[in-house]
């Protein structure tokens, strides 16, 4: 039962890490997005 209960807790480790990459990645792109869209809004003010 205790190794049961060491693998059952390892799973939860590797699905906590797994979503914590996820929502990193998540918010890397939208801040790489948002940087997009400033800049594409900046070349509009410039070339209008």
């Amino acid at each position: 039962m205790d190794v049961i209960s060491e693998i059952l807790e390892m799973i939860g480790e590797i699905a906590e890490l797994i979503v914590t990459e996820i929502l990193r990645k998540k918010k890397a792109k939208k801040i790489k997005q948002n940087k997009e869209n400033e800049r594409s809004r900046k070349r509009q003010c410039t070339t209008k």
